[in-house]
């Protein structure tokens, strides 16, 4: 590159950015920097990377001009350039946080309430959906059906009986009224790693755990923090319970669940392998053996509390 010596580097920089723009261009290389113009970051075809000739690529050619171009031009095009860079980065930075806001007005409110005995039968028809179809178009009639009414049963008999420590919550739309998430909470009976049936005879080694439950967020309304919410509106229930942890089952074979559990503070402590659950295959009800691994969040304040005792 001829530079004319009368000329400052501050003057002609950008003429020789848009010179080297045209050069590699013409050679038909990939370059970091093929649009640097500080008025115009991206070329025509608003690639950041593109080239004439993509099917010949040869970025060694790219840096060497590069190289020429800063070295020709001096201090003025090393300004000129770096100028151009903190614009794109403080033009991204900013915008970043609108479009975050934009998404955020566009959710509709929702509230979250402990439900009663009689909204256990709409709950149960969303927790069919959301958690056992999950999107699937091929389920079955009758596996639907008897779904239902299993869960019904079930969230009816450990959420809406007698037992006092045992809650079923769910969020609805404020504009709709519409449930979008659920979730049930119980205090279990343990001897050790096992469960105890409420229907067995009580002993002595028993020990009461709080244990969550029947976590399901409609499709439409994930990505906006209600699972998070809900966890947290059982780890307050359990601390005005009295109890100090909290339980939950988890599937080995389901990392997003895991990742979410684990950012919330939940640690494994056993694992229950060849567990049979129920699950949805082909459209119809199958019994289907997994490992299940138990969670456990310590809900005590100050130290104790970080390091899960």
């Amino acid at each position: 590159l001829n530079l004319p010596a009368a000329t400052s580097p501050a003057q002609y920089a950008l003429t020789e950015i848009r010179t080297m723009n045209a050069l590699i261009y013409k050679k038909a290389v990939i370059s970091p920097f093929s649009a640097c113009d500080p008025r115009n970051r991206y070329p025509a075809t608003s690639a950041r990377h593109c080239a004439i000739n993509p099917s010949q690529p040869r970025p060694q050619d790219a840096h060497r001009i590069n190289g020429q171009l800063r070295q020709a031009c001096g201090a003025g095009a090393e300004k000129l350039l770096n100028r151009g860079s903190h614009l794109q980065r403080s033009k991204r930075a900013n915008s970043a946080p609108k479009a975050l806001l934009d998404i955020f007005k566009t959710k509709p409110p929702v509230t979250l309430e402990q439900a009663v005995r009689s909204e256990v039968g709409e709950i149960t028809k969303f927790f069919v959906e959301a958690f056992f179809a999950d999107g699937q178009d091929d389920v079955k009639i009758t596996a639907r059906k008897s779904l239902e009414a299993g869960q019904r049963s079930d969230m009816q008999m450990r959420y809406c009986s007698n037992n006092k420590e045992a809650a079923l919550f769910c969020m609805r739309e404020d504009d709709t009224g519409e449930v979008v998430a659920c979730v049930g909470l119980e205090v279990s009976r343990f001897q050790g790693e096992s469960q105890v049936s409420p229907y067995a005879a009580s002993t002595s080694d028993e020990t009461l755990r709080p244990v969550v439950a029947n976590l399901a967020v409609a499709k439409e309304a994930r990505r906006r923090g209600l699972a998070v919410d809900m966890m947290r509106e059982c780890e307050d229930q359990c601390k005005e319970w009295g109890y100090e942890e909290i339980l939950l089952f988890v599937e080995k074979n389901n990392p997003k669940a895991r990742k979410l559990y684990s950012k919330l503070g939940y640690r494994k402590i056993w694992t229950k392998p060849e567990s049979v659950v129920v699950k949805i295959v082909d459209g119809k009800l199958q019994d289907v053996s997994v490992d299940l691994i138990c969670l456990r969040k310590s809900l005590k304040g100050g130290l104790l509390g970080l390091l899960g005792i």
